[in-house]
């Protein structure tokens, strides 16, 4: 772990030079470091961990396979139809990304936008419970549209997967009240944890 503070606070202040902002002065200890960030250092450096761990990727794969179905069914909408024309209309299909179903081609935020589209359309996917709700699967389109436009690998996408699910979970148990109980809906989770 310390040595992740100690590339943790490098990082931190190098922003200073495209920014002029740091969090903490350069040099600032350990202790200085962990008081400045508090809950925002618990979570990167629970993430971080999970690059050396053996994760949950059976499970990843079964909210994969729900997804696509949900996404199958929901590219036949009227909505989703209407979306991936107004996408081809204005993008051409000459991307990075595939879009479920039609194999169209646009860049990364297009396609998880089109994507995270058709797996939310019916309403059918899954949902989580233990707190505030939310809809996990929401998240699943961002990291496809990013490993594939990146060329990364399927273990990459599965742990992208795992690492949104596990934070939009966090974010879920830590609001106490909740988003919706403050009048947001609870997809907004969905853009702090979206890789």
């Amino acid at each position: 772990m310390g040595r992740w503070i100690n590339l943790a606070i490098e990082n931190d202040c190098e922003v200073r030079k495209h920014t002029g902002y740091c969090s903490i002065r350069p040099g600032a200890d350990r202790g200085a470091f962990l008081k400045n960030h508090g809950r925002t250092f618990t979570q990167a450096s629970s993430v971080a961990r999970y690059r050396r761990v053996g994760l949950r990727a059976q499970a990843a794969k079964l909210f994969w396979f729900d997804s696509i179905g949900c996404a199958l069914g929901g590219s036949q909408q009227d909505d989703a139809k209407i979306l991936l024309k107004h996408y081809r209309a204005m993008c051409g299909g000459n991307g990075k990304a595939t879009t479920f179903v039609s194999g169209f081609k646009t860049n990364p935020v297009d396609a998880a936008f089109l994507n995270g589209h058709m797996i939310r359309a019916m309403d059918y996917n899954d949902i989580y419970w233990k707190a505030d709700p939310c809809h996990p699967s929401d998240l699943i389109a961002a990291p496809l549209a990013l490993c594939e436009s990146e060329g990364l690998s399927g273990k990459d996408l599965i742990l992208s997967t795992i690492i949104a699910y596990e934070i939009e979970m966090r974010l879920c148990e830590s609001g106490r009240p909740g988003v919706r109980e403050y009048g947001w809906h609870h997809a907004t989770l969905s853009a702090f944890a979206a890789p």
